[in-house]
């Protein structure tokens, strides 16, 4: 006959909760990233967003969001008065692109 306390003898790992030290440290590198991110944007003086986008073996990749265009970017430029903006906002081209270099 089984008693009240005797229900903890069949329970399996699997049937409980898992709180896993890798998720943890995950979540708190994602959140301490964007920390950091975000503080180092409003030094320029402009509200950067930050976006992300999943990669191949599930990470994530961070990416500012243009200010003018609003297009993911990996490098933002800094324009004479003091603006960030994408390559393609900025209109330049790599010195390579100019002299026909490859």
């Amino acid at each position: 006959m089984l008693k009240p306390n005797d229900l903890d003898k069949f329970l399996t790992l699997e049937m409980l909760t898992q709180v896993r030290i890798d998720d943890l440290v995950r979540e708190t590198n994602k959140s301490l990233k964007r920390a950091i991110l975000g503080a180092r944007l409003e030094e320029f003086g402009q509200n950067i967003e930050l976006t992300t986008t999943k990669t191949r073996f599930g990470g994530e990749r961070y990416w500012f969001v243009c200010p003018k265009c609003e297009r993911r970017a990996g490098i933002l430029y800094r324009m004479d008065n003091a603006q960030l903006r994408c390559r393609l906002c900025v209109g330049k081209i790599y010195l390579a692109q100019k002299s026909g270099v490859e």
